[in-house]
């Protein structure tokens, strides 16, 4: 949705008193990456033109102005920009294109620490992804945790990148040895052999991403991972019996990533009663399957996930956990799979239908 002036008004139209306060100290900037396009001497569009802030009414020194909000810098609402004699629209002005500018306007004060500043890539990309300032979301991932069944080479991979994009709290299980095929997608090293995935993935994330809490996590006891808002499961050929009836038992959200011998499918992300779920997602009761059942536990992936497969599902796991943890743009996985085939390195998105006699769109009580 655009957002607009009402078309009977221009921009001196647009009264003081209604606009936000806004802090005199707060040092604001346009999200980098939102494109500035002059569409007319008084008028100009300011990111995509399906979803940016189209202005109208605009005098010389506010658009001098609003291009000086676009600098790196950026300013406070009470100081006048350095060419004050061209580029400035007075104190009333800059109060008003504040306010009209809100939508597009983030704290130029980046995230503290080390992490804070690795993430200023991130927070430049979903500000634009979400045409909105994606600082305070970004902020947010710190109170958020995951929880991570399977950790070779796809596993630890999107546990890796979770840690780097600043969740607070990862809860892994895995407890097969580490084997020389989990070497070279995430942190664990050829010194990690033969002990347990989840020991010494949690130690080599620990020196790298202090700022995660980093624990272990056993299915079935309510205590672990009890606080965790959506559970990943990476399997080979398909979800066990067992983990596809812990899933659909669950209210929690889930994601599978599934790998077979050449093709990867990352999702469909379920949440319950909004979502189709994993059963929706099964070629119906006849039909041929991608890959053998499983019985019991799933088989570890170290194995059978080839390298750039691994990190490709991984890449694509991770886009649509933080999409659901930000909560603004529904990720693609939800009721669909995306699979990715290694034979021509193309990924598709495939719509997963509900079931005529499945349930799983019925909130629960």
């Amino acid at each position: 949705m655009e957002t607009r002036i009402p078309a009977h008004r221009t921009c001196q139209d647009i009264p003081t008193g209604t606009l936000p306060e806004e802090s005199l100290e707060a040092k604001m900037h346009i999200i980098p990456g939102l494109q500035i396009v002059s569409l007319t001497e008084t008028s100009l569009r300011i990111g995509p033109p399906g979803s940016g802030l189209w202005m109208d009414g605009l005098t010389a020194a506010d658009q001098k102005y609003i291009q000086w909000l676009a600098t790196e810098e950026g300013t406070t609402l009470a100081a006048p920009p350095p060419d004050s004699a061209s580029a400035d629209p007075g104190p009333r002005r800059r109060r008003e294109l504040f306010g009209l500018l809100a939508p597009v306007l983030e704290d130029s004060s980046r995230l503290p620490g080390a992490l804070g500043a690795s993430l200023v890539p991130d927070v430049n990309a979903y500000s634009v992804a979400y045409t909105s300032s994606a600082g305070p979301l970004i902020r947010n991932r710190s109170r958020s945790s995951v929880r991570i069944h399977g950790l070779g080479r796809c596993g630890q991979m999107i546990a890796s990148l979770l840690a780097a994009s600043g969740i607070g709290a990862l809860y892994l299980n895995d407890q097969h040895p580490v084997h020389a095929g989990d070497v070279g997608t995430g942190p664990l090293r050829m010194a990690d052999l033969g002990k347990s995935r989840t020991v010494a993935l949690a130690h080599r994330l620990g020196q790298q991403w202090p700022r995660t809490r980093l624990s272990g996590w056993t299915p079935g006891t309510d205590a672990s991972g009890v606080g965790a808002q959506l559970t990943v499961v990476t399997a080979c050929d398909a979800l066990s019996e067992a983990w596809a009836a812990r899933l659909a038992g669950s209210r929690m959200p889930h994601l599978p990533v599934v790998f077979g011998p050449a093709w990867a499918r990352v999702g469909p992300l379920v949440i319950p009663g909004l979502t189709t779920c994993l059963d929706c997602a099964q070629p119906p009761p006849g039909a041929p399957r991608e890959g053998p059942r499983a019985v019991g536990t799933p088989r570890p992936d170290s194995s059978t996930a080839e390298l750039a497969l691994s990190c490709a599902a991984a890449g694509l796991a991770t886009v649509q956990i933080l999409m659901l943890l930000d909560g603004i743009n529904v990720p693609s996985t939800a009721d669909a799979v995306l699979m990715i085939d290694l034979a021509t390195g193309g990924v598709r998105r495939v719509p997963v239908q509900p079931r005529s006699d499945c349930t799983c769109m019925v909130p629960a009580a």
